[in-house]
């Protein structure tokens, strides 16, 4: 499991499931929210609606994604801002670092 170089907090992120080796959490962004800079672990993003415009801005620079329904995230830091005209609603399931 790989984590970013920097552990940043997700702003409005809700908590569904917190367990040993992963939690869940739902990722939700209004119309013309700006979500700043925060970090992922590695983790699976399963979208609830298709449709939303994100633009987001990866450290470092990275190519953009074009997601589907179900994708794998990799660890990584990014501010995403929802360009759109319909809210970012997708359910995370993002691995913890396990201790070795």
């Amino acid at each position: 499991m790989k984590s970013p170089a920097e552990i940043i907090a997700a702003s409005n992120n809700k908590t569904l499931y917190d367990g040993q080796r992963f939690f869940v959490y739902e990722e939700r962004l209004a119309p013309g929210d700006t979500r700043p800079r925060h970090s992922h672990n590695q983790g699976v993003e399963i979208r609830l609606n298709i449709g939303p415009l994100l633009d987001q801005w990866f450290d470092p620079p990275a190519k953009p994604i074009l997601p589907s329904i179900v994708n794998f995230r990799q660890a990584g830091i990014h501010t995403t801002q929802n360009i759109g005209d319909m809210a970012l609603r997708n359910l995370i399931v993002e691995f913890k670092p396990q201790l070795k």
